[in-house]
């Protein structure tokens, strides 16, 4: 997983290749929708109603980066791959759908923003959910109504992470 650390120069000598880390995550919206109730996904098991679905792809294009996961298919369950429809993005860029467990407004410098606490991954077959904060302003939520908690929804991301304290 590749994420953006906006203290990793504090934080450097704390990384090594191949090593498990620790990481909170959150992501930076670039656009946000509420997926309509019964919304389906093709998979290659058919279709799978998005009701509770969690979601979430590396938004770089084929041929950038090589693909190292198989999410297509059943042991994801079921869930398909979204191609991505940006024209440039980076490697720390996602695209996710992910129901929508909690909500909070406030504002940065008289700017309304949105934080969703989303559930973006199921893993040990489903049994665990992996949350992380979504944060979003109007400009990045086309809908008329900002999502409320029970929502489904998509749209693409940059991916943060920071090391816990030491």
């Amino acid at each position: 997983m590749t994420f953006f650390d906006p203290l990793y120069c504090l934080n450097r000598d704390r990384y090594r290749a191949g090593a498990a880390v620790d990481v909170e995550l959150a992501g930076i919206a670039y656009s946000l929708r509420v997926v309509p109730h019964g919304t389906k996904l093709q998979t290659a098991v058919g279709d799978v109603l998005m009701d509770r679905a969690a979601v979430l792809f590396s938004a770089c294009q084929r041929g950038h980066e090589p693909a190292k996961s198989s999410f297509g298919d059943e042991k994801a369950f079921g869930l398909a791959y979204f191609e991505q429809p940006d024209t440039f993005p980076l490697p720390d860029d996602y695209r996710f759908c992910a129901p929508v467990e909690d909500v909070e407004e406030s504002a940065i410098a008289g700017i309304p923003v949105w934080k969703f606490r989303a559930t973006v991954m199921r893993v040990h077959d489903g049994r665990q959910d992996i949350e992380i904060d979504i944060y979003a302003t109007r400009e990045g939520m086309p809908d008329a109504a900002a999502p409320v908690p029970g929502d489904e929804i998509s749209g693409t991301l940059w991916l943060q992470g920071t090391l816990p304290p030491r």
